[in-house]
């Protein structure tokens, strides 16, 4: 009987059981077992993952590399280098035990749906395309600063530390001809922390409607005017936004409709 947890997410090449529940009797693979039972480093186990990665990226069939479910147990890097645009790595419903960066790279097609990042996080100086952290959680920092994001879905993440966003772009520099599924997409995110975008840059329209937060404001600060013209959200669902551009600081409306934010409205 092969591991568990490849049958429960569907792995095409179970994994040989490296650990058994004493409780269950149910068998893990290295990818799968529980951090204190996995008996491999954190510098081996990235190098097992690295390995099923490079064979996807050298594959042209356009397949989906299989790591759903892995129980990272350390410190994770993606490697700098530029990943083939297509070449999509599945790893829904995973754990990272250690701090995660995937800064300086660029590629496309990750998918970290509903992951939980027990550790900090990183994308910084990256260019990610069609990466999905749907329903993810951020249980620390999350430093996103000078990266280019496109059709990128943060939608229903929670992001329990500071976040920043500083610096960054949502959408492509030379293209503003994005289709939807090309916008990055906020809704429904809880913040429980700061949030800052400082000094971004918007270039296509990104979706802040019905995020959550505490009585820690979300900073979007010293953005150019047609930035803040691409920001959507709805009043009624943010506690507290401050929106800031030269000299001029401005506060959310009372208006619970979906909503393009501009000059034009409520400026004090």
């Amino acid at each position: 009987m092969g591991c568990c947890k490849c049958e429960e997410h569907g792995w095409l090449d179970p994994q040989d059981v490296v650990w058994k529940d004493p409780a269950d009797g149910k068998g893990y693979c290295v990818f799968h077992a529980p951090v204190k039972d996995a008996e491999i480093t954190a510098k081996a186990f990235n190098s097992l993952v690295m390995k099923r990665i490079f064979e996807n990226y050298c594959s042209d069939d356009g397949s989906v590399c299989q790591l759903t479910g892995i129980v990272v147990p350390g410190v994770f890097k993606f490697p700098e280098y530029e990943h083939k645009i297509g070449v999509r790595v599945n790893l829904s419903n995973s754990v990272f035990a250690g701090a995660v960066s995937i800064s300086k790279t660029a590629t496309s097609g990750l998918d970290f749906r509903n992951v939980i990042f027990k550790d900090s996080f990183s994308a910084s100086h990256a260019r990610l395309i069609s990466t999905s952290f749907k329903e993810c959680k951020f249980c620390k920092t999350v430093k996103c600063i000078s990266s280019e994001f496109i059709g990128v879905d943060f939608s229903s993440a929670q992001f329990i530390g500071f976040a920043d966003f500083s610096m960054s772009t949502f959408g492509r520099v030379n293209d503003t001809n994005l289709s939807e599924n090309e916008r990055t997409n906020f809704s429904n995110a809880s913040f429980q922390n700061r949030a800052k975008y400082s000094e971004t840059n918007f270039i296509e329209y990104v979706d802040f409607s019905n995020i959550r937060t505490r009585k820690q404001k979300i900073s979007i600060n010293a953005v150019s005017e047609e930035s803040i013209k691409k920001i959507l959200f709805k009043s009624n669902d943010v506690e507290f936004i401050s929106i800031k551009i030269c000299s001029f600081k401005m506060f959310l409306s009372g208006r619970p409709s979906l909503m393009l934010y501009t000059f034009s409205r409520t400026v004090k």
